[in-house]
């Protein structure tokens, strides 16, 4: 959805198992609870009906922007399009699949720096202090990570994003939960790091995330 007046973008999600607005209303408490904490994530998140559905209603980060957020998740990589390709006889391969535009942007022009890493890692630890202190899971896939458009060489930041997998009232005591939360965070930087950074200077990134985790 293109805004002519502001030239603003915005995406909207229309969730298909959503009786009673239910699964539209568990993403909005979720946000509210990331944005509560101070960790990074969108500014806008509003219900939005479509017809007669519910659904909700971001701003689009990468609309005409100089930074892009990606995931490794939504990438439909090389090695993914090998296995479909040797399972073809097995299963049906929608021949048409494809990465979103700036996962497939920054899978074919990887970068080959990033220049603030150890200070992104560190910031991020204390994010993670905090979400554990206030009894919040983030899974891996709710990460977004941010880089300069066209740039190999960038700063690096973050943004909770994918807001389906967050939890709060876990049970779980607070070194359960760091390590958990610690885990599921390496697991989002360490894709991205895999799929988005030169396979010559990933090494030195890995290490660091080990040393600091």
């Amino acid at each position: 959805m293109i805004n002519s007046e502001t030239s603003e973008a915005f995406i909207v999600r229309l969730p298909k198992m959503n009786l009673g607005g239910t699964r539209t209303k568990f993403y909005i408490n979720n946000y509210e609870i990331i944005k509560n904490i101070g960790l990074p994530t969108l500014n806008t998140v509003e219900e939005f009906d479509f017809g007669n559905r519910k659904g909700i209603k971001t701003e689009d980060l990468n609309y005409q922007k100089e930074f892009i957020y990606i995931t490794h998740n939504s990438l439909y990589s090389d090695s993914k399009k090998m296995v479909d390709t040797l399972s073809q006889n097995f299963i049906k391969i929608d021949k048409n699949k494809k990465s979103p535009e700036y996962e497939e942007f920054r899978y074919r022009n990887k970068l080959k720096e990033i220049t603030n890493f150890e200070k992104f890692i560190i910031a991020v630890k204390n994010d993670l202090s905090i979400a554990t202190e206030k009894d919040v899971l983030i899974e891996f896939d709710s990460y977004f990570f941010g880089t300069r458009k066209d740039a190999d060489i960038s700063c690096l930041n973050y943004k909770i994003v994918d807001l389906d997998n967050i939890y709060t009232n876990t049970g779980k005591t607070r070194q359960e939960l760091l390590v958990d939360n610690i885990s599921e965070f390496k697991r989002a930087i360490k894709g991205f790091v895999k799929y988005f950074v030169n396979v010559y200077n990933q090494s030195e990134y890995e290490k660091y995330l080990d040393k600091m985790f």
